[in-house]
């Protein structure tokens, strides 16, 4: 009986051993197929088709590439962006800033 038990419990952590073995190669395949591998993905993707936008939206003369006039306006244009953005974040500054003084100072 004793005997019988041991066989069993050994045959039991072989059997585990093997499938811990084998499931590691299992796990890291799967691991390349997780979310955040296709993220990177559609994150190139993305990349790729704001690169095909910008391009159709400042080549003119549609050569498949910016000429330096092209280049000059959409430099001017991401200038003018950024500086929306910057006036923006100082108006939200000073809202921020005003709301605080009000609740401060009744």
């Amino acid at each position: 009986m004793k005997t019988h038990r041991l066989i069993t419990v050994c045959t039991t952590l072989a059997a585990l051993a093997v499938a811990g073995v084998l499931a590691g190669p299992v796990l890291r395949a799967a691991e390349k197929t997780t979310p955040a591998a296709a993220k990177k993905e559609t994150a190139a993707e993305k990349k790729a088709r704001l690169d095909r936008e910008e391009l159709a939206q400042y080549d003119k003369n549609k050569n498949g590439k910016l000429d330096p006039d092209e280049l000059a306006a959409e430099k001017a244009d991401k200038n003018k962006a950024a500086a929306e953005k910057r006036k923006a974040t100082i108006q939200k500054k000073k809202e921020a800033a005003a709301a605080t003084s009000a609740e401060t100072n009744p």
